[in-house]
Formats: C-alpha cells, structure tokens, sequence
C-alpha cells in the first residue's frame, strides 16, 4: 500500500480514538452532574422531614424530662407521707404495749401462735426456707408478748391510785397519739387507751387517759373531758414549770 495511504489510514484511526474518548469524558462528566444534582435535590427533599424528626425527638427528651421531675416529686412525697404513717404507727405501737389484754385477746393470741407454728412447719417441708424463717421469727415474738404480759399479771400490784380519768378528743390527726404519753404525763396518768369509740368496753374510772376522735362531753362517767387543744395546754405549763 502506498505510504500516504497508511498515513491518511492511521490518522483517521487516531482521530477516530480521539473522538471516542472524548465523548466519553463528556458523558462521564454529564452523568457526574447529573447525579450531583439528583442527589441535592433529594437532600432539599428530605430536609423537611429530617427537622421534622428533629423537632419530634426533642420534644419526646422534653416529656421525658418533665416525667422524671414529676416522678421526683411523686417518690420524695410518698416517702414523706410514708414516714408520717411509720410515725404514727410507732406511736400506737407503744401506746398498745402499755396497755395489757385481756384473758379474751390473750386467747386468740395463743392461737395465732399455734398457727404459726403449723404454717412454720408447713412451709419447711416445701422447703421455703425464708418464709419458715420468716414465719418463726413472727412466732416468737407473739410468745415473747404473751410471756411478758404473763409476768406482768403475775407480779404483785400496786395500790389503784386514785386519779380520775380523764378522755381528750380531737379530730383525726390532730396528735392525739403522737403526744399521748406527753398528755398522759402532764395529767398525771398512767394508762392510755387510744381510739375510744362510742360504744367501748368497761373502761377504768381511775389513772387512765383516753383518746378518741368523738365529742364525748355527754357521757363523762366519772371522767373528765378536754379537747385536744385544752390538753396541750396542761402540757405546755407542765413542761415549762418542769
């Protein structure tokens, strides 16, 4: 072939490769924008719905925030509340082991031993070890009542003082059985019986201090009657002159 031929052939064949991959370049670059400007249009799409999110989260942390404090303050009243029933009952508690009981609840008390003591059996054979426990711990410390209180009746008396009753009432959590012994003390009594009701068994006629919710001003019975307030009293001048 002549060489201007083959020259001419080649050129064409370069010039052909040239193009080629130049338009290849260019569809690349093409495709490259195009992608780009999908791409933020898709984000400027989105973006509403990523500060819509945003606003949903910080709100649920804000409710979260809100019933946290709102459970704070829950727990720190339940915990106030329960201190002053604890409060209370500690009070009744050793207003109760004053007081001795009768042939009637010493009974029944007997009883509720002899139960415990079953349960306490029953349940080492099922082999609840802590509720045995549990169980046996309760028993003995009715046992330990019941002994005492034994001991008490047993022991020689002393001479009936002759002090006349007398019954405070007030309204229910006034501090009536908080300052019972307080009250009992500046009257110069040495009983108390709380939470007399309208309808009580005997009561004593001498040395011994009721509490009750009841105006029992209409049947005294050779007891004297105060208010609360009027009791407090005696013992505001009792403390002072003390």
């Amino acid at each position: 072939m002549h060489p201007t031929i083959q020259l001419l052939a080649i050129g064409l064949l370069v010039g052909l490769a040239i193009g080629i991959a130049i338009h290849l370049v260019i569809s690349r670059t093409t495709k490259a924008r195009i992608r780009a400007q999908g791409y933020s249009a898709g984000s400027q799409a989105r973006q509403p719905v990523i500060d819509e999110l945003q606003h949903s989260v910080n709100e649920q942390a804000l409710e979260i925030t809100r019933l946290k404090g709102q459970r704070q303050n829950l727990a720190s009243n339940h915990r106030i509340a329960l201190d002053s029933i604890t409060q209370d009952a500690d009070a009744r508690v050793k207003l109760f082991a004053q007081r001795c009981l009768s042939d009637h609840e010493l009974l029944w008390v007997r009883r509720a031993i002899k139960q415990l003591e079953k349960a306490a059996e029953v349940h080492k054979f099922l082999g609840n070890t802590q509720r045995e426990r549990d169980t046996n711990a309760t028993r003995e410390q009715l046992q330990a009542l019941v002994s005492r209180l034994e001991q008490q009746e047993a022991a020689p008396t002393a001479p009936a003082r002759n002090v006349r009753s007398v019954i405070v009432f007030g309204p229910k959590a006034c501090g009536k059985t908080r300052n019972a012994a307080r009250i009992a003390k500046a009257l110069g009594l040495s009983k108390i019986v709380d939470d007399l009701q309208a309808d009580p068994r005997p009561v004593e006629l001498h040395d011994t201090l009721y509490l009750t919710n009841e105006d029992m001003s209409a049947r005294t019975g050779g007891k004297a009657v105060m208010t609360y307030d009027e009791a407090m009293q005696h013992v505001a001048k009792q403390e002072a002159a003390a």
